[in-house]
């Protein structure tokens, strides 16, 4: 986040990696955006990328990407510096810490429609989503 503070504001107004006019979105745009796609039980199915280009065949087929976020799995990156979980699952940061060790993020998996709320710690690598600002 470049140095700023947790925001749970929508929107966020953090910018941290994000290009000019753009933003880190907050734990509760996440949640917006879950609701708007009807509930993070089913949400996932129209963020991902549709097909198996990218996610494991043959799970994914539930995916219709509508929303035209087109999620991909780009895994995660641990501690240690280990990658994983590549073409199975996408984690995406929020600009909201769950606590003083960990940020909210969101967690896509390719047999799955849930979108997962999960507090990782924030010395691991995850993708991050830019936000138009408005």
């Amino acid at each position: 986040m470049d140095g700023a503070s947790s925001s749970n504001d929508n929107p966020s107004g953090i910018q941290g990696v994000c290009p000019d006019g753009w933003h880190l979105p907050s734990d509760a745009e996440w949640t917006e955006l879950e609701t708007l796609l009807g509930g993070y039980l089913y949400a996932a199915s129209s963020l991902k990328e549709s097909g198996n280009s990218h996610w494991i065949p043959p799970y994914n087929q539930d995916a219709s990407n509508i929303s035209g976020f087109t999620a991909l799995p780009g895994g995660q990156r641990d501690a240690a510096g280990t990658f994983s979980l590549l073409r199975n699952e996408g984690y995406w940061w929020t600009a909201t810490s769950s606590t003083t060790e960990k940020s909210w993020s969101r967690q896509m998996r390719t047999s799955s429609q849930e979108v997962s709320r999960l507090g990782i710690n924030k010395n691991w690598g995850l993708s991050v989503r830019c936000v138009k600002d408005n």
